[in-house]
């Protein structure tokens, strides 16, 4: 993983923090986090001068980098866990795949029908919640068309295969 920026010494002091903010669930061996969340449920630490999640930072020091385009996505399902044996990298397509297959996730539904309200960072709902506003998006939600609601799951299925599309260039190169 390399050093901290400001030093080995630092960089050491930061990871006896990390170890301190957890703690080891007997039963699912998760590492739940006890200390700052995010407003999705997330557990926060400051790293290299930004706030991360616990287990990105986990996933950095324990297995490696993180490319830019990837997440870290949960094998067991618990937000607050940061044990680097239960997280793996993906992209976003494979993380609602797998909230899909394990019915978290209604299938074949946009994740924002169910969980906008969590925070939905596609560019389809960040242009949604901008133009009508957090408020009236429940309105927006019972009294839009199945016309309306279908266009914008095209939109999103498009979006979805273009990225797709790029991630196999960049493996492929």
């Amino acid at each position: 993983m390399g050093t901290h920026k400001l030093g080995r010494r630092l960089y050491a002091n930061k990871h006896i923090e990390f170890l301190s903010k957890f703690i080891v669930n007997p039963k699912s061996g998760c590492w739940e986090w006890q200390k700052g969340f995010n407003s999705n449920g997330y557990g926060r630490i400051k790293f290299e001068g930004k706030n991360i999640g616990a287990h990105r930072y986990a996933y950095k020091h324990y297995i490696g980098e993180i490319p830019d385009n990837l997440m870290v996505l949960h094998d067991c399902d618990n937000k607050k866990c940061c044990n680097p044996f239960h997280i793996h990298k993906g992209d976003g397509f494979q993380n609602h795949k797998e909230a899909r297959d394990r019915g978290l996730r209604p299938s074949g539904e946009h994740p924002s029908q169910k969980t906008y309200k969590e925070g939905c960072r596609c560019p389809e709902c960040k242009a949604l919640h901008k133009q009508i506003g957090a408020k009236n998006y429940k309105k927006w939600k019972e009294t839009a068309t199945e016309e309306e609601k279908a266009e914008k799951r095209a939109v999103e299925a498009q979006r979805m295969r273009e990225k797709r599309a790029k991630i196999k260039l960049l493996k492929a190169s």
